[in-house]
């Protein structure tokens, strides 16, 4: 497709970058931070389930997150809300599977819900060998990773090895494990001392750390990396004070403090994916939104606004994009689709000046060009119950 794409649909910029990011770049072993912006109605939510799904096909561990219902202004917090939607269970049973493969057995041969250990009792090869085999698999696996943070491993190994049978950890220390991992504020420290950790808590101090740590222990269990999607991200401009989550002047500077110190950070991290939508008005609210913090301001504005679509730039603005690829052909498509979810006739097509017309009215307007094809199909099916009465 070369640097600037030539041609498209929301479908076609969404393939453009699964090529470029997801199955070259991130899959390298890079990372990288993209911010996705546009008008209400202009396909920004559509365009990560886009995203999450090729992900997904791709071999990487997704994780969606709603702005309106994580605390963005702490980053231990985020860390906490991205371990809660990875089923944990399945990550550790992948990490036992990959250690009995390195002990040479096979996964599947393994009784659903027996430990390795009792399989091999039953084989009579409990040997001396095998259990040197366990340890040295979890120590390369974990242990030894002069990436990973040492009690997060050393927390790693030991749910993996309570699924093997082997090594033996500290009797009742699984769910301490666990609470330590997800950052419960409720853990005591002498509760971490049995479980056999250093006595220490993940904080808002060193989650930038975990995260990082919960990347490298992802990919241990086969994953091509971790893409994190974020909508709704301009929540933090909601001032009122009955939103679930109320963002003070200091709640927000703190918030566009930890996306500077994300930027900043994104080229020393591996196979990390970023991906930020929110409503235009972050970037237009000068009291309040990105631009009131120049320093976050200064890393993701873009300079040079070229006569060509850049998709490589940091934002991709959806907007822009359907104002320069959205043609009669297009909203027609789009159009039609709409049609069939509201079950409306297609029995009057509509004009190709009608489209053209709603998408010259979404550029003089704060509603994205679909969601004004989606309103005009809503008349019509209106206008149809209309008739039938």
């Amino acid at each position: 497709m070369g640097r600037f794409i030539q041609k498209g649909t929301l479908e076609e910029l969404n393939a453009f970058l699964t090529r470029f990011y997801l199955k070259e770049f991130i899959a390298n072993g890079r990372s990288k931070i993209k911010f996705v912006t546009g008008s209400q109605g202009s396909g920004k939510s559509y365009f990560l389930t886009l995203s999450e799904k090729d992900a997904l096909a791709c071999g990487y561990l997704v994780v969606s997150l709603d702005g309106r219902e994580v605390p963005l202004y702490d980053f231990k917090e985020i860390y906490a809300s991205i371990l809660h939607k990875i089923d944990l269970n399945t990550v550790i049973q992948r990490w036992a599977d990959k250690v009995i493969e390195y002990c040479g057995y096979r996964p599947e041969d393994i009784p659903e819900g027996a430990l390795f250990l009792n399989y091999l009792a039953s084989r009579g090869e409990t040997d001396g060998l095998t259990r040197r085999k366990i340890r040295k698999a979890l120590n390369e696996m974990f242990l030894n990773s002069s990436s990973c943070d040492g009690n997060y491993a050393l927390a790693c190994s030991m749910l993996t090895s309570s699924r093997l049978g082997y090594p033996l950890f500290p009797e009742g220390s699984e769910k301490t494990l666990f609470s330590w991992l997800y950052g419960e504020k409720e853990l005591k420290m002498s509760e971490i001392r049995l479980a056999g950790l250093a006595p220490f808590k993940i904080t808002k101090v060193n989650a930038r750390r975990m995260f990082r740590s919960l990347v490298e222990v992802l990919k241990k269990a086969g994953y091509k990396g971790l893409c994190v999607y974020i909508d709704n991200f301009d929540s933090l401009l909601n001032l009122s004070g009955l939103d679930t989550i109320h963002y003070t002047k200091m709640r927000r500077e703190d918030t566009y403090e930890i996306i500077r110190e994300l930027i900043d950070s994104i080229d020393s991290m591996h196979n990390v994916f970023f991906v930020f939508a929110f409503a235009k008005a972050l970037f237009e609210d000068e009291d309040h939104g990105i631009k009131s913090y120049q320093a976050l301001w200064m890393r993701i504005q873009n300079e040079i606004i070229g006569t060509k679509f850049n998709c490589f730039a940091d934002t991709i603005d959806l907007d822009r994009f359907e104002s320069f690829f959205f043609d009669a052909g297009v909203l027609r498509a789009i159009y039609d689709n709409f049609r069939k979810v509201y079950g409306v006739s297609d029995a009057a097509p509509v004009s190709d000046e009608t489209l053209l017309s709603l998408k010259r009215k979404a550029r003089d307007s704060s509603c994205g060009v679909l969601s004004l094809l989606e309103e005009e199909v809503k008349k019509e099916q209106r206008a149809e119950e209309g008739d039938s009465l």
